[in-house]
């Protein structure tokens, strides 16, 4: 779930950052949003394509996997294995964020990214994370090369896997991957741009329908709707939903809460999550 991070002055006259071509810029900051609080996200070139840049039909995910490439280089991101998922860590990220530390998101316990950051020689003290592998990205396009191979639609941004993990409500694998394979392109491009959109309007995977249901109803067709934070007015008080979201506390510093936490009684009152209610400050 993408979150509000925040962006110092001094990040535009990084030199290294600099060095960056600008749209790797924009997708590094698009990283922070993605990150957990300790700056780890997913190593999967067609999932970050489609959250950070949804409307952009045009850009390969090849693209994505040269910058993550470039990023790993220069430094500012380090690819690990844990459990056998692949991952990065955004090096400086806790250097520069702020985080509630009561309401944890972690990918990875802390300890382990603590113990991966801290550590320069690359020995990890837990048998199930290992520090500076490769990642596996989908195959690059390199025209022109010998023995170019063009990509395989089982490994691009058409993918069923791309798009499984994407809908996050999941149904019957075997029927969708079925059903998702025999959609001609443009219907699979219609749907990876509007599936985004569509999850982040309907956090509650409860009111999310089945992927085979949205597939057999070309749901891609439907309208979006969302909540403008005006139009509710028993969400409590400091409460409202923006975006499909639902958030309270200071709009410079909003702190996001499940759709289905009840009514806050008054601004002393802070969330727990845990007890999925409020406790008096």
């Amino acid at each position: 779930m993408a979150r509000i991070r925040s962006i110092k002055p001094e990040f535009w006259e990084d030199e290294k950052i600099g060095s960056l071509p600008i749209p790797c810029r924009l997708f590094y900051i698009g990283l922070w949003n993605l990150a957990d609080d300790q700056g780890v996200f997913r190593a999967n070139s067609s999932i970050l394509k489609s959250r950070i840049f949804p409307y952009d039909e045009n850009l390969r995910v090849s693209e994505i996997s040269k910058w993550l490439d470039a990023l790993v280089k220069a430094q500012m991101i380090i690819p690990i294995s844990y459990k056998n998922e692949s991952y990065y860590i955004i090096r400086t990220f806790r250097d520069h964020q702020k985080f509630d530390p009561r309401y944890p998101n972690n990918l990875i316990p802390k300890e382990i990214t603590d113990n991966i950051l801290n550590n320069e020689s690359g020995h990890i003290d837990n048998p199930s994370c290992t520090h500076r592998v490769p990642v596996v990205h989908p195959p690059r396009e390199r025209e022109g090369e010998e023995g170019y191979i063009e990509s395989k639609d089982s490994l691009d941004e058409y993918s069923f896997e791309a798009v499984w993990e994407m809908y996050e409500k999941k149904g019957t694998s075997k029927v969708a991957r079925s059903r998702w394979d025999k959609l001609p392109k443009i219907k699979k491009q219609l749907a990876l741009k509007h599936i985004p959109l569509y999850v982040q309007a309907t956090p509650e995977k409860k009111y999310r329908k089945n992927f085979e249901t949205y597939i057999n109803q070309e749901a891609w067709n439907d309208e979006i709707f969302t909540f403008d934070q005006n139009q509710s007015s028993d969400l409590g008080e400091g409460v409202w939903v923006e975006n499909g979201k639902k958030y309270y506390g200071d709009k410079n510093n909003p702190r996001e809460i499940p759709m289905s936490a009840p009514k806050r009684p008054g601004k002393q009152y802070a969330y727990d999550r845990e007890k999925n209610n409020w406790t008096i400050l």
